[in-house]
């Protein structure tokens, strides 16, 4: 995860997954890319201050398809808590 400032201080982040092709077929990708959006918007969504003004970049590995949700947000809190 990469978390860069961004120029609008005062809107939400801006988020990109880059999930390469070489983790599966598109419905597997696709399948990680659900699940990073609902599990991130979980947390930012309780996130203590709010995330502002920042740029986001995930690229998740094949575990994430398969992972439990609970695991998901737990790890990607524990990411965001770390680049704060």
């Amino acid at each position: 995860m990469r978390i860069l400032p961004n120029q609008a201080h005062e809107l939400p982040p801006q988020v990109v997954f880059a999930v390469a092709k070489k983790l599966g077929p598109p419905t597997v990708r696709n399948r990680i890319k659900r699940r990073l959006r609902e599990a991130l918007f979980t947390v930012l969504k309780s996130a203590q201050p709010p995330m502002v003004g920042v740029d986001m970049a995930l690229v998740p590995r094949r575990e994430v398809a398969d992972c439990d949700f609970g695991q998901l947000c737990r790890e990607l809190e524990s990411l965001l808590r770390q680049k704060k």
